[in-house]
């Protein structure tokens, strides 16, 4: 029978993902989803052919602008984060990917510092004017680098900020970045737990065993399975 993968999460919080252990667990599989933050190094972004971009321009005011990184199950998945406030409550909306972003942006911004923003090319500052349309499609278009595979070596998950100290945050709840637009619930738990089983387990290819050495193990021998002679039925007179 064909192994389901499935772990346990043993967490203090909840993510959207965690609904899918109600069809069931593998009590030999646990993830502690414990939160651990480090901090990188002051003014580093530390992922090797990811461009580091930053918003400083006053073309998306009121929004706030930032960009960062969620580590999944060895996967990199860049995203953008707009945040604004609205009734004096905080509001977040994110992005994985170039053509939503830019969708956003023409419905929000006014026609002429959106029209401004889209020609806008990369300037020789690495700070300022790098917010601009080909330095952030460079940045969606990921190709998974042997570097990272550092930052999984203990955890399946993170989430990291591009700032100017970048902090790194294993096991952080990924509904905050809102990456069900990434995986749907039942995805994400499936890769998670195909993730964890392959870590946990050293798969091998499983060796030939001989029928005759099959059937000692179990404690049959070669007179085990043979039919005992019946003796011939009487004929009725």
């Amino acid at each position: 029978m064909k192994r389901r993968n499935k772990i346990r999460i043993i967490a203090k919080n909840h993510d959207y993902y965690d609904a899918i252990q109600r069809m069931g667990t593998d009590p030999t599989i646990i993830y502690l989803r414990k939160e651990v933050e480090y901090w990188l190094p002051h003014g580093s972004w530390n992922f090797p052919n990811l461009p580091y971009i930053h918003n400083y321009d006053s073309i998306f005011r009121p929004f706030n602008v930032s960009n960062g990184v969620v580590g999944f199950c060895g996967e990199i998945h860049p995203f953008i984060e707009v945040n604004w406030t609205a009734d004096n409550k905080p509001q977040y909306i994110h992005f994985y990917d170039f053509d939503t972003f830019d969708a956003w942006a023409k419905a929000n911004l006014p026609p002429n510092r959106y029209k401004k923003w889209r020609e806008m090319k990369p300037g020789k500052s690495r700070i300022f004017r790098n917010f601009c349309p080909p330095v952030i499609i460079d940045f969606f278009f990921v190709i998974p680098k042997k570097e990272w595979d550092i930052y999984f070596e203990e955890h399946p998950l993170f989430v990291t900020y591009n700032t100017y100290r970048p902090k790194i945050c294993y096991n952080d709840e990924l509904k905050k970045v809102e990456f069900f637009k990434v995986y749907d619930a039942v995805t994400a738990f499936q890769k998670l737990a195909m993730y964890m089983a392959n870590r946990a387990i050293h798969q091998k290819e499983m060796p030939l065993i001989p029928d005759d050495l099959k059937i000692s193990t179990h404690g049959f021998d070669k007179y085990s399975f043979r039919k005992e002679k019946k003796s011939p039925a009487r004929k009725s007179k």
